[in-house]
């Protein structure tokens, strides 16, 4: 297991200078008014940087490999094919965009 502490996203995608820090307070400042949405996906909801550019930095916080399917890239519906084991297993974990919200 990796022992690391792990950063917060904002703070890596601005070391990574894929946002700013007024970006991240924005995003900080939507996610008072909307405290049930993770920062991941306001960064993304508001369009403060590049999807794959998100998925990166996510992976790389938690020390994971991340691969980005659109749905035309899924021809199955992959919950009814992968069991909630194997996903625990692999740390993997399933969800659906639709109309920009996760």
């Amino acid at each position: 297991m990796d022992v690391r502490r792990r950063q917060p996203i904002g703070i890596e995608l601005v070391k990574r200078g894929i946002v700013s820090q007024n970006d991240i307070q924005t995003a900080l400042d939507y996610q008072k008014q909307n405290p049930n949405e993770k920062l991941g996906d306001i960064i993304h909801n508001l369009n403060l940087c590049g999807e794959q550019d998100l998925l990166d930095a996510i992976g790389d916080v938690f020390g994971e490999k991340t691969m980005l399917l659109r749905p035309s890239d899924v021809k199955i519906k992959v919950d009814e094919y992968i069991s909630p084991d194997i996903l625990r297993q692999n740390s993997a974990v399933l969800f659906d965009v639709e109309d920009r919200k996760s």
